[in-house]
């Protein structure tokens, strides 16, 4: 228990603890204050929620997360433009082949002295042994000599004949064939002179026989050309191989064939088994 006094209300006030009670009798003249000290009240209620405080400092980034997985392929794009077309290459060089063919010139009295250029090709084609077919007379080509390749012509041939004979050309160059003859074994042959042409068709036979045309009579132009002698001695066993050596530009399409003059006289039919090769350089 305390007991104050104060002399400035001349007052005494006097505190005790609970749960002690006090009970005073006092004079009119004194005034008496008791102050009850109670127990411990509940707790307030909360108080209001004070100003947001500063911002504080930003954190350090966290690790990155894991890759996602690969979308689908997008559907394939329309395809470009072609390029440009490339140079073209240069032309081939060498020796380009244009035919063979094999069979015998058959020399009867009929196309004998000169007058007759026998196509080197029978009535069943190139290789068809027997080669005895007029393609044109020798005076509507060349009745003497063996011309100037690229310059001689001949005209009024026999499409029909010289069909059979005729080949491609497959690459451009300079004109050339080689000739393998055997001779016939009779005595009149040895000593007479063999003259033998390349020829190329003119542009009009091309036309016609590529767009399946007939034309009646067939012109072209020389493009090489030879000549040699029968041996005046052992002629069946004594055969010849000779190559032209003159020759005029043919070019890739062109189609070409080969005749033979026989300028001497038969009494009868001989025969000249031959080997020929068409070619370009």
């Amino acid at each position: 228990m305390a007991v104050n006094f104060n002399n400035e209300t001349d007052q005494v006030n006097i505190t005790v603890p609970a749960p002690i009670s006090v009970s005073l009798t006092n004079p009119k003249s004194v005034s008496v204050s008791i102050t009850d000290k109670g127990r411990k009240g509940d707790t307030g209620a909360t108080g209001a929620t004070g100003p947001q405080g500063i911002q504080g400092i930003q954190g350090e980034s966290g690790t990155n997360g894991t890759n996602g997985t690969n979308g689908t392929n997008g559907t394939n794009g329309q395809d470009g433009a072609d390029g440009a077309d490339g140079q073209d290459g240069a032309d081939g060089g060498g020796v380009s082949t244009i035919s063979t063919v094999t069979g015998q010139f058959e020399i009867s009295i009929a196309l004998d002295a000169g007058e007759d250029n026998v196509v080197a090709g029978g009535f069943r084609g190139a290789n068809y042994y027997l080669w005895n077919h007029a393609a044109f007379l020798s005076s509507n080509a060349i009745s003497s000599g063996i011309g100037t390749p690229g310059t001689s012509t001949f005209s009024v041939g026999a499409g029909y004949e010289i069909i059979n004979g005729l080949f491609y050309v497959p690459q451009a160059g300079t004109a050339k064939f080689s000739v393998h003859m055997e001779f016939d074994v009779t005595a009149e042959v040895q000593g007479e002179s063999w003259r033998l042409f390349m020829w190329k068709i003119g542009s009009a036979e091309v036309s016609a026989i590529e767009s399946g045309n007939y034309e009646v009579n067939w012109d072209g132009t020389l493009v090489a050309s030879m000549t040699f002698d029968v041996p005046s001695s052992f002629a069946n066993i004594t055969p010849i191989a000779k190559q032209s050596a003159n020759g005029s530009a043919i070019s890739e399409g062109d189609y070409v064939f080969v005749t033979g003059v026989y300028d001497g006289t038969v009494t009868g039919t001989r025969q000249f088994p031959t080997n020929i090769v068409m070619y370009s350089t």
